[in-house]
């Protein structure tokens, strides 16, 4: 772990060009798009980005009159976060409980982040408590692939997926296939999960 936060960190100046003119990341603007229009109108949502990096993912809530707060682990990160507008930054692991009040946010995303999380029942049961009633969580998957043993890092099918999802509190408003990243040699398949919490 102390491997991957050196390593973000280090990439965070550069890490939004990268992703978004080398790799074709798509991700980052899909998902909370889609988050918004399940939202519906409600002006000055407030959003918790997991894992948020340079930001890059809460561009969209920005621009939509959000009020976000991000968590990432990676100091480098956080600090390339802070030249964009967000009401609150932590660094912090989010396996850790996470450092901010229940039932407080209208929508919590985490985008990109999954394939290194050890224990996504208990990061879901987090997000339930962080989520307002009816509130929606926006989350992607990349497809399993022979990569992510060498790497070290996780893919769930759908079934594995919802097995870590408790329907007591979460309804599955939609799961969504596409394309994560666009220009690598071989792109990267994502699934998005959208759920609605009870």
């Amino acid at each position: 772990m102390d491997e991957l936060i050196r390593r973000y960190s280090e990439l965070a100046p550069d890490y939004d060009r990268i992703v978004t003119e080398k790799a074709g990341y798509t991700a980052h603007a899909r998902v909370p798009q889609q988050v918004l229009k399940l939202l519906g109108p409600l002006e000055g949502a407030s959003i918790l980005d997991l894992a948020c990096g340079t930001g890059l993912s809460s561009d969209v809530f920005f621009e939509a009159g959000c009020e976000v707060t991000g968590i990432d682990i990676a100091p480098g990160m956080i600090e390339v976060a802070k030249l964009r507008p967000f009401k609150k930054l932590l660094c912090q692991s989010i396996e850790d409980t996470l450092d901010v009040p229940d039932a407080s946010f209208d929508a919590v995303v985490a985008i990109g982040v999954l394939e290194f999380i050890r224990a996504p029942r208990q990061l879901l049961e987090q997000i339930s408590r962080k989520l307002r009633s009816g509130g929606i969580c926006g989350l992607t998957v990349p497809r399993r692939l022979p990569l992510h043993t060498r790497l070290d890092i996780f893919s769930y099918s759908t079934d594995e997926f919802m097995s870590f999802v408790d329907l007591g509190c979460f309804e599955v408003v939609e799961v969504a296939e596409f394309f994560g990243y666009e220009r690598q040699q071989e792109r990267v398949e994502y699934k998005a999960f959208y759920l609605r919490g009870s």
